[in-house]
């Protein structure tokens, strides 16, 4: 239930967010430019923070797992 409620609160302050940041900004990238609202760049990089630390942390597992059971074969 607490689940709920937190992450019911954190939908609606980012619609909130997203209502008020509708202002269209340039991004460049090397050769790229692209034209997109405020709200939905934030999103993307949140998105890619995200994924970013997963896969940062699913590497440090899998490799500790690694070094795990070759110290019980030893």
């Amino acid at each position: 239930m607490e689940r709920f409620i937190l992450g019911s609160i954190f939908g609606i302050v980012a619609i909130v967010f997203m209502l008020q940041n509708t202002e269209v900004v340039n991004v460049e990238v090397l050769a790229w430019t692209f034209s997109l609202p405020r709200a939905l760049m934030y999103l993307i990089l949140l998105l890619l923070g995200f994924v970013l630390g997963w896969l940062v942390t699913s590497i440090r597992a899998v490799r500790l797992r690694r070094k795990k059971s070759i110290i019980e074969i030893v």
